[in-house]
């Protein structure tokens, strides 16, 4: 079961909040390894980027997300944006290295309940075009640590849906 909810409101002519809140509870069990384990789990990919890269950080078969997006306006046509974001799994995707007969093999386990959380955050300056979107953004994860990127976006972002979303 996946609840998502995202809402934008207008403060004023130069700023908005958006608000986002998003809740899975799956009763999914874990797989054999831990690599399959966190590959079939959902992910929370609320920003461009998070949506192309692969973060076994944010994913877990239950967790509570939340973040919020001010905005400011700062013409017409460019605004800058920061998309803070937390992740709380309920329970942790955890890995226990065990040997067998000389080969290593990562389990799988949960973790204790509410036991870790994980943040994200962009920003962003946006340049709005009647024909093309123009953006150049900067970015981090709590997790890998020291995980920072930045990049440009021309156009706009069309992605496929999910296999096993």
């Amino acid at each position: 079961m996946k609840g998502h909810w995202r809402s934008y409101h207008t403060l004023n002519t130069k700023f908005n909040i958006g608000y986002l809140a998003e809740m899975v509870i799956s009763s999914k069990n874990l797989m054999n390894n831990y690599t399959a384990s966190i590959l079939q789990a959902p992910a929370f990919t609320p920003t461009p980027h998070s949506e192309i890269v692969f973060n076994e950080a944010f994913r877990s078969n239950q967790y509570f997300a939340g973040g919020i997006t001010p905005i400011f306006k700062l013409s017409r046509l460019l605004h800058l944006r920061a998309d803070l974001y937390c992740f709380a799994p309920l329970y942790e995707i955890r890995r226990n290295t065990v040997v067998t007969d000389g080969v290593f093999t990562d389990a799988p386990y949960y973790g204790k309940f509410l036991d870790s959380f994980e943040y994200m955050g962009e920003l962003s300056l946006v340049l709005r075009l009647p024909f093309v979107s123009i953006g150049l953004y900067g970015n981090g994860y709590s997790q890998p640590s020291k995980n920072f990127n930045v990049g440009i976006n021309i156009g706009y972002l069309i992605f496929n849906p999910r296999l096993l979303d």
